[in-house]
């Protein structure tokens, strides 16, 4: 299984046209500046990070990434997706639509 969730940052919210800026208002205090903001199904808007895991047959964790809330579930499994080919070798992998790209559909069964 491959999923991610998002976490919202310790610190204030860093709105997206400041931070497009680069502009910090003077009220902000302890701004997570390397935060970024990305959407989830369940929670709207999160300025924060995204934990990308990925569990093997017993939902126990084999493969953990941390990034910043904008990257992309896709780019994410495209890093990984070598050593869970080689090392984990699922023979299927559960994960929602945010991951899925036909030719990357295509290689893997070519593998199997």
């Amino acid at each position: 299984m491959e999923d991610k969730s998002l976490f919202k940052a310790r610190g204030p919210v860093w709105h997206q046209s400041d931070r497009q800026e680069n502009r910090v208002p003077e009220q902000l205090r302890k701004l997570e500046r390397d935060a970024t903001w990305g959407k989830s199904g369940y929670q709207g808007w999160v300025y924060g990070y995204g934990l990308h895991m990925t569990c093997n047959e017993a939902a126990f964790p084999a493969l953990v990434q941390v990034e910043t809330a904008a990257v992309s579930e896709s780019e994410v499994l495209a890093h990984k997706e070598e050593t869970i080919l080689t090392q984990l070798q699922p023979e299927t992998l559960a994960a929602d639509n945010s991951y899925t790209q036909a030719t990357r559909m295509e290689g893997w069964d070519r593998v199997h």
